[in-house]
């Protein structure tokens, strides 16, 4: 019963994900959106399929990441190293007081990466 009641919960939290990023609300869906919206600190809650497991860079200079690689980091020019992306964007959002919810395989999450946010601002 609780297993069941907590995937409803999962559900629903990808189906306000999914509306609200379609009607351009407060909400991005995909890795480089999702990226984005972690390094400009504007995420209330990260939600990622718990099996996404992708590679990413990091900036050693100014800590952005990015989803697609570059010999330095598209914000400051910095050196970036290798990380595991989803760690590092959990990690990232923690840091600013943002909310994390790791879900079972979606299939409308997984049409986008496995990951999206609900934002706190555009």
């Amino acid at each position: 019963v609780l297993q069941r009641h907590e995937r409803e919960e999962e559900q629903a939290t990808v189906q306000l994900l999914v509306n609200r990023a379609g009607h351009g609300g407060l909400a991005v869906l995909g890795l480089q959106a999702t990226v984005d919206a972690v390094n400009s600190a504007r995420v209330h809650k990260l939600v990622m399929q718990n099996t996404l497991h992708r590679a990413g860079w990091r900036c050693r200079t100014c800590g952005a990441l990015a989803a697609e690689t570059h010999l330095a980091c598209v914000q400051c020019g910095g050196e970036v190293t290798t990380v595991e992306l989803g760690e590092a964007m959990v990690q990232a959002v923690l840091q600013a007081d943002g909310l994390i919810e790791l879900i079972a395989p979606d299939p409308r999450l997984a049409a986008y990466e496995g990951v999206g946010a609900l934002l706190r601002y555009q």
